[in-house]
């Protein structure tokens, strides 16, 4: 009886409540595109980095890895306090040490040769800029920034044909109207006393790239950050060995772009089936390898690399759209190693 009164009613709320929405176009529904398949070159030394659109589905700017070796990280944020941290080029396997406030003739060549592994700091491969190797080599004082003038040893680690860079040590100086210098000693370009200066700070860029060269010091590299979505490069992982233990480990996989950008996995056999409800129940992360390099593996008894398509990424673009995108292969017709290729589709 109770529902026999009541549905009356609601028929009449109803029909009120629509008589009162003016019409509207009905929304037209957004035509995602096919699966996308594409393939790139690292190069036989992984000798590439590779910036790359998924919009677009193209290599938006590339680069030789081992041409930079530190990257100022921009403030995302024109208006937040300025803050200058600093990245190691992660692909040349590079890694400091702070002396704290010494001498560059007070550290010889010959010392940082005998370091070892536990010695040295590397960054953090997740890209925190709290957990950087060099960390934060200045301080504040009456609304100065002022450096604390340590001196950091850097090893610059190995270019793409294997030869070693060498050593260089490095000190931060105050920066003067928001412009970071660095004076530097060279130990194998035999440079004793030299000063790189960033002048201009391009904020719709990630990064400003340095090289500790007198000649050619800084570096456009990096394409405007709302223009690439994922970076194809070598870069240094902590990795585990067979017993558990971390180890620095040079890999070759992907990075997402740092600024907007989110990932993260599943594993699922059937691609075609993934949409946008694996997101009700998946957290997506902003770690600049929360994509990574464990989509593949070497194959100790075939001596070959071996994709996991189950591995499934999950991609938000910093513009907002959403991806679904897993690694089908990682070697050449020719059979060598540093070619990935993947699909993706946009959700």
């Amino acid at each position: 009886m109770k529902i026999s009164y009541k549905l009356p009613l609601l028929f009449i709320s109803i029909f009120f409540f629509s008589s009162c929405i003016p019409d509207e176009d009905p929304v037209k529904p957004f035509d995602r595109g096919d699966v996308i398949i594409n393939s790139l070159e690292l190069g036989g030394k992984y000798t590439n980095q590779l910036y790359f659109s998924l919009k677009d589905n193209k290599v938006v700017k590339s680069n030789n890895f081992s041409v930079w070796d530190l990257a100022l990280i921009h403030n995302e944020d024109a208006e937040a306090e300025q803050t200058y941290y600093f990245r190691l080029n992660y692909a040349n396997f590079m890694r400091c040490k702070n002396y704290g406030q010494v001498n560059f003739d007070d550290v010889s060549k010959s010392e940082l040769k005998v370091l070892t592994d536990n010695e040295w700091s590397y960054d953090i491969p997740n890209g925190n800029i709290d957990s950087t190797a060099i960390g934060k080599w200045w301080y504040e004082e009456d609304g100065q920034i002022k450096s604390k003038n340590d001196v950091y040893a850097i090893h610059i680690g190995a270019n793409d044909v294997a030869d070693d860079l060498g050593y260089a040590l490095i000190r931060f100086k105050d920066p003067i109207d928001g412009k970071v210098s660095i004076e530097y000693k060279h130990f194998k370009k035999r440079i004793d006393s030299a000063v790189v200066t960033i002048e201009d700070i391009d904020l719709d860029k990630n990064h400003t790239f340095i090289s500790l060269d007198e000649e050619n010091y800084i570096h456009d590299l990096e394409p405007n950050k709302n223009d690439w979505d994922i970076l194809f490069t070598k870069y240094t992982e902590i990795v585990y060995t067979d017993e558990g233990v971390p180890t620095w480990y040079g890999v070759v996989g992907v990075l997402i772009n740092d600024y907007n950008t989110k990932a993260n996995w599943i594993l699922n056999d059937d691609f075609q089936s993934v949409d946008l409800s694996v997101l009700d129940s998946l957290e997506l992360k902003s770690n600049r390898n929360a994509i990574g390099y464990e989509w593949k593996f070497f194959n100790l008894d075939e001596r070959k690399y071996t994709v996991i398509p189950e591995f499934i990424y999950i991609v938000q673009s910093n513009s907002g759209y959403f991806y679904k995108l897993r690694f089908v292969g990682y070697v050449n017709s020719d059979g060598n190693p540093g070619s990935p290729s993947f699909e993706f589709k946009l959700l």
